[in-house]
Parts: C-alpha cells; structure tokens; sequence
C-alpha cells in the first residue's frame, strides 16, 4: 500500500507543484471574470496535454518502477497502483480546480470539496478493505472523481465558471486514453513496443 501510494502522490507533486506555483499568481492577478477564465481554461488544457503522456509513461512502466524503486517483493502493489495512476488523471483536473478556488479567496467552497473527498474516500475504504487492501484502488479513484464533479459545480454555482466544449473534449478524449492502456497493461508487463505505441497514442490524443 505504502509503496503504491508513494509512486503516485510523487508523481503528482513532482507535476502540480510547478504549475500552482504559476497559476495561484496568475489567477489572483485577474479582475476581469472573461480573463480569469481564460487563464484557468487555457492552464487546465495545458495540464491535461501533459498528464497524459506522463501518466500513460506510469502505466506502462509500473513494474519497472516498482523493481526499481522497490524491489520483487513490493510488486503486488501493483494491485493498488494500477487504480491510483488512473485516479491521478482525475485528481490533476481537481487540483487545477481547487487552486482556482484559492484564488479567488474562497476557502468555504474549498473546504466543502475537501471534505466530501474525505467522506467518499472514507467511506469507499471501509467497504473495499473488507476484500483486501489492493481493492483501496477503486475507493481512490471514486473519491477523486466525486471531488472533481464537487468542484465543477462549486465554480459554477459561485463564481459562473463554466468548462468549454473544447475542455471537456480534451478531458475526455485523456481519460479514454489512460482507461485504454490501464485495460491493456492491467495484468501483464508490456514490451517496449507496446509502451512505445501506447505513448504514442497518448501523444496524438
């Protein structure tokens, strides 16, 4: 559990960390609702255009990552990792989101978002570890999804911030994408070629 959940949260710091250093400001700068909504819009696409690439790189290499890191005996964490790597694509969408809410100084939306996350996750895992720990995964991805959806509606509700059609088709067109290549690669370590051919397809998508 520890070593999937290691590889996944270093994953997202290592990408998120940079780009809230640059959107926090940059959100905070704009009075203009038109402009501010472009800044985050245009940084959402952004984000999505490189966490698929990157992602669907985790995916295919999770075994090599884990022997690298790890060693042989941490490789049934790839039970859990398998669902946290597919979850971080949802959560880099949620993230982008949260720190638009920071921005705007508005912590009530915020903390309601985070506190759902919380309850959703909470809860999933109490009923998924009854099966074993590998089965957190789902909770994992469930909670994120749950929170992504919170904070769409919180932008909308309180600050009439609405995705575009050519946000939404970027997201989707990403999460078919990972989805894809977690289905191909779920139980088996793919050959080079087939990683090659899944990052290219990551990268036309």
């Amino acid at each position: 559990f520890d070593a999937a959940w290691n590889v996944s949260l270093t994953l997202v710091l290592v990408f998120l960390t940079p780009v809230q250093t640059y959107l926090l400001p940059a959100l905070s700068d704009k009075a203009d609702e038109a402009a501010w909504r472009g800044v985050l819009l245009r940084t959402l696409r952004l984000v999505l255009l490189l966490a698929v690439p990157i992602i669907v790189g985790m995916i295919t290499l999770k075994v090599f990552i884990l022997r690298l890191l790890y060693s042989e005996e941490f490789l049934p964490a790839l039970e859990l990792l398998r669902w946290t790597l597919a979850g971080d694509y949802v959560r880099v969408a949620g993230w982008v989101l949260a720190t638009a809410l920071v921005a705007r100084a508005d912590m009530r939306s915020y903390l309601v978002a985070e506190i759902g996350w919380n309850i959703v996750f909470m809860a999933a895992t109490l009923g998924f570890l009854k099966q074993g720990i590998e089965d957190v995964g789902p909770a994992y991805l469930g909670a994120y999804f749950t929170y992504l959806v919170l904070l769409v509606f919180l932008l909308h509700q309180r600050h009439a911030m609405v995705l575009d059609r050519r946000t939404v088709i970027a997201w989707l067109a990403g999460a078919g994408t990972i989805a894809a290549t977690s289905v191909f690669a779920w139980s088996t370590e793919l050959a080079p070629w087939q990683g090659a051919a899944c990052l290219t397809a990551a990268v036309a998508c």
